[in-house]
């Protein structure tokens, strides 16, 4: 029995037992489930709603999975050893397609910080201001480093063929060191002007 069967159950009790809807009880009673009644409406119109955005989510997906399949096979690698192993031109697709859409969402949040707080040269508004400009700064290491991620995996690979052991710390450490060194070199040329 469904939200709405257990409300309609509550109206017929009501009515079954002559309560006295005039009364103070009575009137408590009914308020009550009148508000029930338009609880469940509510969460019925919610769950229908939530039922459409999950079929568009497998849709999203489905189209997702379809462009993958494209993307992959287009570039297959026949790597024989490793049938798993993405392929160098498949991956940096995605690599990169992953980060400029990151370094646009960032951007737009930005943006939008931005136009509220600009033209503030002093105080608060200024301190955003300035941390604003450090979301410019993460959106350039951001795409930096999916950027260079294909060139990451060509490594690994080319080591992995010659039976030399990589560490992915080492790899990833690399990563880190360039990714701060863009941030702090896009941070300065940002905010330098602002200071000078």
């Amino acid at each position: 029995m469904g939200i709405s069967e257990k409300i309609a159950y509550l109206k017929g009790l009501m009515e079954g037992m002559n309560v006295d809807t005039e009364s103070n009880e009575g009137k408590l009673f009914a308020t009550v489930v009148d508000v029930l009644d338009e609880i469940a409406l509510e969460v019925e119109d919610l769950t229908d709603e939530v039922m459409e955005l999950g079929d568009g989510l497998d849709v999203i997906s489905d189209d997702l999975s379809d462009v993958e399949d494209i993307v992959y096979d287009e570039w297959d690698d026949d790597d024989e050893d490793d049938e798993d192993a993405p392929s160098v031109p498949g991956f940096a697709v995605k690599s990169i397609a992953m980060g400029v859409l990151w370094a646009a969402i960032v951007m737009l949040v930005c943006a939008a910080a931005n136009g509220v707080v600009s033209g503030a040269t002093e105080g608060l508004g200024a301190i955003v201001f300035q941390l604003l400009r450090g979301f410019e700064a993460s959106v350039a290491a951001v795409v930096v480093t999916f950027v260079l991620a294909p060139i990451y995996l060509l490594v690994l690979r080319r080591r992995d063929e010659q039976g030399a052991d990589t560490s992915g710390l080492a790899l990833q450490v690399v990563a880190l060191v360039l990714a701060v060194v863009v941030f702090v070199g896009v941070a300065l040329a940002l905010v330098t002007p602002v200071l000078g």
